[in-house]
């Protein structure tokens, strides 16, 4: 029995080696860009390590981390592990694509997801946008773009996203809507959350009802996200600041 458990232990620490290794080369291997607000990364990893790799991101760069790769059980499929810190909620970042996901579950600064490859680039502009509303360590803000509120639809977000793909040299543009404050509205926890008309709507998960004013002109800078709710396409302006007018 003893020679067994020997065995075992050794199987265990040989094991515990090889995670360690692959878990070092796929680390060299990330291409972190520092000036996202989060760390989005494919991986060759098998999939149960990538929890490991979300969470050395983490450590590494201070920013929430999402890893996802190629499901060897479900071809065409990804799996993914996340990772975040501070005010990040995995359940928060989800909630708008959740019904374009495969699975989901956690805790708030840890969960596993699932989800098909085509939704890839929905769930990539969701997590960094979330993660960029969380975001205050930019010390020159890009200039924001104004934009009227009947231009905030499907079309405009079309040929915003022709000009992509956004990153280190080519950011994604910031615009700015004027809305009349009187006219804003409030989720259940009195987050900013007004609907605007044909599946769109501005929302915050950093600004709240006691934040802001109840009368005058507010402009507020921010970036949109697409996402699918009942097979339904809908548009969300995600709101980072505002200014009075």
């Amino acid at each position: 029995r003893r020679q067994r458990q020997m065995c075992i232990r050794d199987r265990l620490k040989e094991d515990n080696e090889k995670r360690k290794a692959l878990s070092n080369e796929a680390e060299g291997k990330a291409k972190v860009d520092p000036s996202a607000p989060g760390c989005f990364q494919l991986s060759d990893l098998i999939e149960g390590l990538n929890g490991l790799l979300a969470n050395r991101l983490l450590e590494k760069t201070g920013k929430p981390s999402l890893v996802l790769s190629r499901s060897y059980a479900h071809p065409g499929y990804y799996v993914g592990s996340m990772r975040g810190k501070g005010d990040f909620d995995c359940a928060e970042m989800v909630e708008p694509i959740k019904g374009s996901l495969s699975s989901f579950g956690g805790h708030q600064k840890a969960a596993g997801l699932s989800l098909s490859e085509s939704n890839l680039g929905l769930l990539k502009d969701r997590f960094l946008s979330y993660c960029r509303s969380l975001s205050n360590l930019e010390d020159d803000p890009q200039p924001s773009i104004p934009l009227e509120l009947s231009e905030a639809n499907l079309d405009s977000y079309r040929v915003i996203r022709s000009f992509g793909p956004f990153g280190v040299d080519h950011p994604e543009p910031v615009f700015e809507l004027s809305m009349d404050a009187a006219s804003l509205q409030y989720s259940k926890t009195e987050r900013l959350c007004t609907p605007l008309g044909k599946g769109v709507r501005v929302f915050s998960f950093s600004l709240f009802r006691k934040d802001l004013p109840q009368m005058g002109k507010i402009a507020f800078s921010g970036t949109f996200s697409l996402g699918k709710k009942m097979g339904r396409a809908n548009l969300t302006f995600y709101a980072n600041s505002y200014r009075l007018l």
